[in-house]
């Protein structure tokens, strides 16, 4: 009779995840591979469409709303000219030419919501490692591009640096990637960067940065 209720139940269990698997949106990178099967005997492909058309709908129209929005409009506007600045000014300074080296910019020009008083949040990444006179050098040209720009100086000094690619991706979890400042710059990096310097060189240390997270 024990044995009967534990079937039972574990019946029940198994119809219970069936019917999860067939409403969840994120169950097709489930690792078990019990719920792949399942997933694939009972949810027909046709049928998954209806799971995505609600938070379709939201986001569209969270999208009208922002569209709408002649304030948000403004912001946009002044984050694609100050951008636009940036990049030529790099350009003209002949900064950062090395194709090893990229520049993004994070926080409010990152996210295209530019305010007057809005400043620069510059990460410089390198694909190989820089002796000290190297570093500085490159930190100096930083500052040359925050001044010729007429934003406030950097605030916080010590994160103003040069993160080697290898080092953003190996202190992953250890003690470093908070000291460091490692963690904060891959998140921007994943959430809210946008390439001044070097696009290619950019695109490569984001894509690592992916698969370091199994973002695809």
């Amino acid at each position: 009779m024990a044995q009967g209720n534990w079937r039972c139940k574990s019946w029940h269990l198994r119809a219970d995840c069936r019917q999860r698997i067939e409403y969840h949106p994120l169950s097709e990178v489930n690792p078990r591979r019990g719920f792949h099967r399942e997933q694939r005997r009972v949810v027909p492909s046709s049928s998954k469409s209806h799971v995505h058309q609600p938070g379709k709908r939201l986001m569209g129209q969270f999208s009208d709303v922002l569209a709408a929005d002649s304030a948000n409009k403004q912001r946009v506007a002044n984050t694609d000219s100050r951008r636009e600045a940036a990049l030529q000014q790099i350009v003209k300074d002949r900064l950062f030419t090395d194709p090893a080296l990229t520049v993004f910019v994070a926080g409010s020009m990152g996210r295209s919501e530019m305010g007057s008083r809005s400043d620069l949040d510059l990460f410089l990444v390198s694909l190989k490692t820089c002796d000290e006179s190297q570093q500085q050098e490159l930190i100096d040209s930083l500052d040359q591009l925050n001044k010729n720009l007429s934003y406030t100086p950097f605030s916080n000094r010590r994160y103003v640096k040069v993160y080697e690619l290898g080092a953003l991706l190996r202190n992953t979890g250890s003690p470093q990637d908070d000291t460091e400042n490692c963690f904060t710059a891959r998140m921007l990096l994943l959430l809210e960067s946008r390439v001044l310097a070097n696009e290619s060189t950019y695109l490569q240390v984001l894509s690592q940065a992916r698969r370091k997270f199994l973002v695809i």
